[in-house]
């Protein structure tokens, strides 16, 4: 299962998809400098840096930009309700 979370912050649903939810990856968009620092320091930390791949920037911008897209985001949401 991989997970794309929008706004990360330091982690707050980025770290339990990935400690307690099993996520094999999770692609973590966050803006703040200081919020990425932290977020770097809880994943290693907890032993799951490996496991995030951490886009430094505006979600509309730097998400977008990455390999897992929104739209990718809701089509595989929509099939799992189904």
């Amino acid at each position: 299962m991989f997970i794309h979370v929008y706004i990360a912050g330091i982690g707050y649903f980025t770290l339990p998809y990935l400690v307690h939810a099993g996520a094999s990856h999770v692609y973590a968009c966050e803006w703040n400098p200081d919020a990425v620092e932290a977020l770097q320091r809880n994943l290693s930390l907890n032993s799951v840096s490996d496991r995030c791949t951490v886009l430094f920037g505006d979600n509309r911008q730097a998400c977008v930009s990455s390999d897992f897209s929104l739209n990718k985001l809701l089509q595989i949401a929509k099939h799992l309700h189904h």
